[in-house]
């Protein structure tokens, strides 16, 4: 977790201490940034309310797939393909680790 910013190490462990959802978009904009370098922090932030990840980002499968793996990885949860090709917003992001942490 050291590659991620400060504020990302944060928000991460304050969401794993209390489960707060707010926490999670925050966390969904750290992992775009880090994982689609080509865009600015500020371009993300501006537009995370209505971004689409596929559309809006010009993400190809393997950068999905990288995020996905971040998912997994950060949050102890597992997503198949159907799952991951589901996700179109931040809002899905984070409602889908939501649920999957919470069903565990």
């Amino acid at each position: 977790m050291r590659h991620y910013s400060p504020d990302f190490q944060d928000t991460y462990l304050r969401y794993m201490q209390t489960g707060d959802h707010s926490c999670l978009s925050t966390l969904g904009l750290g992992l775009l940034e880090h994982h689609v370098e080509e865009l600015s922090p500020e371009w993300l932030a501006e537009h995370a309310a209505t971004l689409n990840l596929r559309t809006d980002l010009g993400t190809d499968s393997m950068t999905l797939a990288e995020v996905a793996f971040a998912v997994e990885e950060l949050f102890d949860v597992t997503m198949n393909n159907q799952e991951l090709s589901e996700l179109e917003t931040l809002d899905d992001l984070a409602n889908f680790i939501e649920r999957t942490r919470n069903a565990s």
